[in-house]
């Protein structure tokens, strides 16, 4: 184990005084690991969180973006005929509009 001289506030030193009753440890240098370990974990806990979020928010836009080709595909449908989808005007500009779209990637 390593020694080091650290020197506090006097809150946080009340803090973890506090931190030390309340849950029964009995030395400062193991209430200080463990306060530090708990931070790390912590940390890891956060940037794990914001990943998912990050991930869930694109999900969000693609899932709105399928939405909107949805409602484009049956504004556009015309039941009477069938049309080639390459030769589709309506679908070059709903293509052309998709590369403006803020749901692009």
């Amino acid at each position: 184990m390593l020694k080091k001289c650290v020197s506090l506030p006097i809150e946080t030193d009340e803090k973890i005084n506090e931190f030390m009753q309340l849950n029964r440890i009995k030395h400062y240098s193991q209430s200080i690991t463990k306060l530090i370990e708990i931070g790390f974990e912590s940390f890891k806990k956060k940037n794990t969180i914001l990943d998912i979020y990050q991930k869930l928010d694109h999900i969000d836009l693609q899932n709105r973006y399928i939405v909107k080709l949805i409602e484009q595909f049956y504004s556009d449908m015309e039941v009477d005929g069938g049309t080639n989808p390459k030769e589709s005007g309506a679908l070059k500009m709903f293509w052309a509009k998709r590369i403006k779209d803020p749901f692009n990637e």
